[in-house]
């Protein structure tokens, strides 16, 4: 497991993006819920992170601002709008857990 963190932060780093973990697990959740056909707000993301709302909002302006996620139609103000990847936020998830699985199998 600390492997596939390292790996995530290299990755991560080469992508030229302030992206910590906080900012992975946004994106994996938004990825999950998405998937899953369950859309998620910034209170959703808040409260399954346990980040404050106040914190995980600014966390979501600078991945919207870097094109890695994206708000949709619905909800109210911007704690309950909608969340979603973007092809960019996926493109960069799909090539990190790739390489994450790479290590895995050859355990």
């Amino acid at each position: 497991m600390l492997k596939s963190r390292a790996i995530a932060v290299d990755q991560l780093r080469d992508s030229k993006l302030y992206i910590d973990d906080i900012s992975w697990h946004i994106l994996l959740d938004l990825i999950v819920s998405t998937d899953a056909g369950t859309p998620a707000t910034a209170l959703d993301l808040a409260s399954r992170l346990d980040v404050k709302t106040s914190i995980l909002s600014r966390y979501i302006d600078y991945m919207i601002d870097s094109g890695l996620v994206e708000k949709y139609a619905g909800g109210g103000d911007k704690n309950q709008a909608p969340l979603r990847p973007t092809a960019a936020g996926n493109a960069l998830s799909r090539d990190i857990l790739q390489k994450i699985g790479q290590q895995f199998v050859s355990i």
